[in-house]
């Protein structure tokens, strides 16, 4: 797999409570990303559990839309696609509400048009997480993702950073996150 290339924004230019959450979060995955869904910065399990996808979904800036749901990204290893599909759907399109701009429409309309699913319904609340089943090698990984918001509040104005935290949910996940990285297997 190439390697993922250096992050949007250096790490200098995030303050120093989002860099000690991102690192703070091993051995379990955490990213920070832009507005625009733009990859900031992230810990080491990333590359670790991205596994191959296309290289150009790997050319700066990297959008974390596309490499989770692309279907020559990380998508044919999620083995609850829909689920993790209609949830980001739903936040994007929140995000499309509150924010608005071309750029989150068209990301919106790339996103949706990736696969066929039928129209998120809208819902009450925002759920805090999603659980993500991701399948790296022969190991199926159960996970939960949950995304926290600086800056401004979500239900204001999205338009900060945001990180995204990623927790096992299970013991057979936490110890294959916790184990040697050298006695992984690769993602494939």
């Amino acid at each position: 797999m190439p390697a993922l290339p250096p992050p949007a924004a250096p790490p200098e230019a995030l303050s120093s409570s989002v860099l000690t959450l991102l690192y703070g979060h091993e051995p379990f995955l955490a990213w920070v990303m832009g507005p625009a869904w733009e990859l900031l910065a992230s810990n080491h399990m990333l590359e670790a559990l991205v596994g191959p996808v296309d290289p150009e979904l790997l050319v700066p800036p990297v959008n974390v839309l596309r490499l989770i749901l692309h279907p020559r990204g990380m998508a044919p290893r999620l083995a609850n696609l829909d689920e993790v599909h209609t949830h980001l759907l739903r936040r994007l399109r929140r995000q499309v509400e509150l924010v608005g701009g071309e750029a989150l429409v068209r990301l919106e309309r790339e996103v949706r048009g990736y696969r066929a699913v039928p129209e998120p319904a809208p819902l009450a609340t925002n759920p805090i997480a999603v659980p993500v089943r991701l399948r790296v090698g022969s190991t199926l990984l159960n996970l939960i993702s949950t995304a926290v918001f600086f800056g401004t509040p979500w239900e204001g104005t999205p338009s900060g950073v945001t990180a995204e935290c990623v927790f096992p949910a299970d013991e057979a996940t936490r110890r294959y996150l916790f184990a040697d990285p050298t006695e992984r297997p690769p993602p494939d």
